[in-house]
């Protein structure tokens, strides 16, 4: 998936990442239907979470899918 590439190499200009807002470190970029939510630490990014989007998944706070590292 190019867009996991983009956020793993920190390449996310052409994204549009939004910063979750209850969240320190934690962002979104949706690309039509699939949400990959990610952790930005200093230098350090982790892929949370891959889904499909929808409104639970927009709502929920909990991050229980893929783990990519």
């Amino acid at each position: 998936m190019i867009v996991v590439e983009k956020i793993l190499a920190n390449d996310v200009i052409s994204l549009d990442i939004k910063k979750l807002s209850d969240q320190k470190d934690i962002f979104r970029v949706g690309i039509g239907d699939i949400g990959i939510i990610f952790l930005k630490a200093n230098d350090d990014i982790e892929i949370l979470e891959i889904s499909r989007r929808s409104e639970k998944t927009q709502k929920n706070t909990s991050f229980p899918s893929i783990i990519l590292k």
